[in-house]
């Protein structure tokens, strides 16, 4: 007998509740992948219009024929599989285009603001919302390489704050009050001997910010004696400095140095990503010298080494509630220069045997990946072709979907929450531009 004329008896389970169906097993052709499934669920609930779902069978996302799936992980028929049924995530088919002045590396967001960072040294700003530009500063003289968005608390004032690293070896600190992005420098951070690659949040100490360089060196900046230092300066009639860059804008100059906490010797080559939101309460970094470290930055320790036959391009922390409990461990992303993306399971006080999963088959570099805020499985990677892939933990071999974003180089990429049940991926290209493409997901 074919196996197309064989049929399996399933039992269809979901947690939405305005996508159930009676909970009772059905025989199915054996030869249904998931578009067919999918058909199935639609039928069975009557929908009106179509809706594509997503299945799971044994915590592994179903792309081959239900037959093939059973062979490969060895299962018995004669059992009722159960599968696990959720509204699919999806690429919109069209994007929106915003032009940038120059090649654009990095983006991030606060909740008024999108800062995006370009290597002509300006930031752009645009609301969240609408994706309007609502200003830029002229904040570098040579190319941005990182720019972070964050609110901070100043007394009773909520202080919209952006940290810019750039390859003139200085990171700036700029703060605007209220929604409007009318920001002003508030410091430069200098000490670093050549060009600022990464930074992030040291959430375990409130008010510093970490800042990677490309000989190996982390920076560790306490922002909280920023009010201070102003409200002296101001008190005292200080005026702010101004130089003109090379095309004759004007660029503001601080009075306000300050002196790094302490720095650490953390790699042999350019640290290219960093991130200090780690569930276990680590700061883990990674680099080109081929390894990825966890620290205990209050002990200035390494507590546990990954190393891998590539260089790390990223990394990016999952720090969701629905990651794994065990708050020893953390998930974590990383980009590589063979066109993979791999995860890991980084463990306190062990050196990893190895990636748990690997994601691509491409050649192309990746330059940057992220997980989907709240989501313990969708990530998102681009790509040195212009592509951005969207992806699932539990299906390694096929993305969720795939969209040439940019022309040139696909340089980084940023989730900005839109709905209840939608993010807009943005992406930042060599192309001078940015994409936003709307990603419709049942997590959130």
């Amino acid at each position: 007998m074919s196996s197309s004329s064989v049929q399996v008896r399933v039992r269809f389970v979901t947690d939405y509740e305005q996508f159930r169906i009676v909970d009772s097993p059905f025989a199915v052709p054996n030869k249904l992948g998931r578009h067919g499934l999918s058909e199935v669920i639609n039928h069975l609930l009557e929908l009106k219009e179509s809706q594509p779902f997503d299945f799971l069978i044994q915590g592994k996302l179903v792309r081959v024929p239900l037959h093939k799936f059973i062979l490969n992980n060895r299962m018995s028929t004669e059992d009722i599989i159960t599968i696990e049924y959720f509204p699919a995530a999806s690429l919109s088919d069209e994007s929106e285009n915003i032009e940038a002045p120059s090649w654009v590396g990095s983006i991030d967001n606060s909740a008024t603001v999108v800062a995006s960072g370009c290597y002509n040294g300006q930031v752009k700003f645009f609301d969240t919302e609408n994706l309007n530009e609502i200003g830029n500063i002229q904040a570098h003289e040579d190319p941005i390489r990182a720019v972070l968005a964050w609110s901070r608390a100043s007394g009773n004032t909520s202080v919209q704050t952006i940290a810019t690293a750039s390859k003139d070896q200085t990171v700036k600190v700029w703060g605007a009050t209220g929604d409007a992005a009318n920001y002003t420098l508030q410091a430069t951070l200098p000490g670093h001997m050549t060009s600022v690659e990464s930074l992030a949040l040291w959430e375990a100490e409130q008010n510093t910010l970490l800042s990677g360089d490309w000989a190996g060196n982390v920076f560790a900046w306490d922002l909280s004696v920023l009010d201070a230092n102003n409200t002296s300066s101001a008190a005292n009639g200080g005026a702010k400095k101004k130089r003109k860059n090379s095309e004759g804008d004007a660029m503001v100059s601080s009075a306000t140095e300050l002196k790094p906490k302490f720095t650490i010797k953390a790699h042999g080559q350019s640290i290219s990503g960093i991130s200090g939101a780690s569930r276990n309460g680590t700061v883990v970094t990674c680099s080109w010298d081929h390894s990825m470290k966890a620290w205990d930055l209050s002990r200035q320790d390494c507590v546990a080494t990954v190393v891998c036959s590539k260089v790390f391009t990223s990394l990016d922390v999952n720090n969701s509630n629905n990651a794994q409990a065990d708050p020893t461990t953390s998930a974590v992303l990383t980009s590589h220069p063979d066109g993979k993306v791999r995860l890991w399971d980084l463990r306190v006080g062990q050196e990893a045997s190895g990636a748990r999963a690997t994601f691509g088959k491409s050649a192309q570099w990746i330059s940057q990946v992220r997980w989907m805020p709240e989501s313990a499985h969708m990530f998102a990677a681009t790509d040195y072709s212009g592509s951005m892939v969207l992806w699932d933990t539990r299906s390694p071999a096929v993305p969720l979907g795939r969209t040439e974003a940019h022309q040139g180089k696909a340089l980084c990429l940023h989730w900005l929450p839109s709905t209840d049940q939608s993010y807009r991926l943005l992406t930042g290209g060599s192309d001078c531009s940015i994409k936003a493409t709307s990603v419709d997901s049942a997590e959130k």
